[in-house]
C-alpha cells in the first residue's frame, strides 16, 4: 500500500493537505478513501478516520502522521498565496532509512 496526498484551499486554514491510502473524485473535489484520512493545515494535524486492520496499514499510517507534522511545520511558515502541494492526488515516496535526508515536505 502507499500514501497519497492531495491539497485544497480553505478560507479559515489556507492550504489543507490530506493524506490517505487513496482518493476518489467526487464532483469537483477529491475524497480520501482507504484505511485512514489525516489532514494538516498551518494550525493543526487532524486524524479524521483510521481503521488499521493489516500490519502495512500501521506503517503507512505512521508515515502519513510524520508527513502531516512536517507539512504543518512548512505551512505555518508559508505566507504566499500559491499552493505548496499538488491539488491532484499524488503518491508520496515511502520513508527511507534514518539518516538519509528523506523529507518529501521540504
Amino acid at each position: 500500500m502507499t500514501v497519497h496526498q492531495c491539497s485544497r484551499r480553505t478560507i479559515m486554514d489556507g492550504e489543507v493537505v490530506t493524506f490517505a491510502t487513496d482518493f476518489r473524485k467526487e464532483d469537483d473535489r477529491f475524497q480520501a478513501v482507504g484505511a485512514f484520512e489525516i489532514s494538516a493545515s498551518r494550525n493543526a494535524v487532524m486524524v479524521h478516520r483510521a481503521m488499521l486492520w493489516l500490519p502495512e496499514h500501521l506503517a503507512d499510517f505512521t508515515h502519513a502522521i510524520n508527513l502531516a507534522y512536517a507539512t504543518l511545520h512548512r505551512l505555518s511558515k508559508h505566507t504566499g498565496s500559491r499552493s505548496l502541494f499538488p491539488t491532484e492526488p499524488t503518491e508520496v515516496p515511502p520513508p527511507r532509512e534514518k539518516g538519509t535526508g528523506n523529507n518529501p515536505c521540504g
